[in-house]
């Protein structure tokens, strides 16, 4: 699969970019958003950034999805974890961790949900839902930059307290979709 930034590249070589950029700057307007949190510190997280990346960024897509039973929210994280999935497999398949698919398969058992009194559900994101994205997160590792990248410690690596509150800052991303959504595209990719 064509990254981004190899997909970008290979446009620019073969037909250049035009002065100023693919968009001008001045059809976009800067909103400065401030939720009263501040920045992070990042140096206090004990996961690597890329699994951080990843921990963050499926969970958003899991938050405010709304299912009516266990099943279903397990169609819906087999979905939004996908890639993590396919890591699994490769790694299992390959034989450097045999048993990788079934833990990933076992680990997205760990989401659980909210129910409401109309009997809706949501996928509850909670401290032992940020210890499964993480450990997720760092089979898809494999699914993108190879099987030489993955790291047996990301995916036994206990998260502490710092690093899974900013995981769980997941949260200002469904502020700024409540505000400026909805999201239009998910999954996209590049034409190759």
């Amino acid at each position: 699969m064509t990254s981004a930034t190899q997909r970008i590249a290979q446009y620019n070589k073969e037909v250049g970019q035009p002065r100023g950029g693919l968009m001008s700057l001045k059809l976009l307007t800067v909103i400065q958003l401030d939720d009263g949190l501040g920045m992070l510190d990042y140096e206090g997280e004990n996961v690597r950034a890329r699994v951080v990346r990843l921990a963050v960024h499926h969970p958003s897509r899991l938050t405010d999805v709304l299912v009516e039973s266990q099943d279903e929210a397990r169609q819906v994280a087999e979905s939004v974890f996908r890639a993590s999935l396919v890591g699994a497999r490769r790694l299992s398949d390959a034989g450097l961790f045999p048993a990788a698919h079934q833990d990933a398969t076992q680990t997205l058992r760990d989401f659980t949900l909210s129910t409401y009194a109309d009997g809706v559900a949501s996928i509850k994101l909670d401290e032992r839902a940020v210890q499964s994205a993480c450990r997720l997160a760092s089979y898809e590792i494999t699914r993108h930059a190879g099987l030489a990248w993955y790291d047996p410690a990301d995916t036994d690596r206990f998260r502490d307290a710092t690093t899974v509150s900013h995981i769980m800052m997941t949260e200002r991303t469904q502020d700024f979709l409540r505000e400026y959504g909805p999201a239009m595209a998910v999954e996209f990719a590049f034409a190759s």
